[in-house]
């Protein structure tokens, strides 16, 4: 796996005046800690930030000038309520040969065949938890739903995963299903009421 290096500065000075100031020269104020490191406090480039997926569980290397490097993992990260603009990091290094959590986005391709059908798709869990050592973190599970037919499903103990990889969430989660439309079981409903409502009607005289 490549891992994309995102360069940063130490904070020299701390307070809402100073993080203005980073974010109108284009950096990002962040904290990254760990257990082999002390905490620094970190500007880092948004415009090389741009280039990681957030929230992905993707490692990345900072490389802080004058501290050397650190493999990190994003751990939280905030954005801007109206501008959607990342407004801080919390970043966690990460030891290359040690197993970790995160979690991985569940990406879903292809068309079922049950919707062609008149099913309707619906989404479940859109992330799992998993467990494996730092390079081996996938950046996404692709579940092709192109044989998917009406009435089926894929749950989390469907998923096949790069070896290494250990996932930890819930086997029977739902990820993706293929349902009858909603309105003809309505529509069923309907005509047997009816149906009902026109025998117990009584006979004139």
């Amino acid at each position: 796996m490549e891992i994309t290096k995102v360069l940063a500065e130490k904070r020299q000075q701390l307070g809402k005046g100073e993080v203005k100031r980073l974010r109108k020269q284009g950096f990002v104020p962040g904290i990254l800690y760990g257990n082999n490191v002390a905490n620094l406090n970190l500007a880092l480039s948004d415009k090389e930030l741009r280039k990681i997926a957030l929230g992905s569980g993707q490692i990345i290397k900072v490389v802080v000038a004058g501290e050397g490097e650190h493999n990190v993992l994003v751990r939280d990260y905030q954005k801007h309520p109206v501008t959607k603009e990342v407004i801080h990091l919390d970043l966690f290094e990460v030891s290359m040969t040690e197993k970790l959590t995160t979690v991985t986005a569940i990406v879903i391709a292809g068309e079922a065949k049950g919707v062609s059908q008149g099913g309707i798709l619906q989404l479940g869990v859109r992330e799992v938890d998993i467990e494996c050592l730092p390079a081996d973190i996938p950046e996404s599970i692709i579940v092709d739903i192109s044989d998917l037919d009406l009435g089926e499903m894929v749950k989390v103990e469907d998923l096949t995963v790069p070896a290494g990889v250990t996932i930890l969430s819930d086997p029977e989660q739902i990820i993706v299903s293929v349902v009858a439309p909603q309105y003809e079981e309505e529509e069923e409903e309907e005509a047997v009421e009816e149906t009902v409502e026109i025998v117990a009607e009584p006979e004139e005289e």
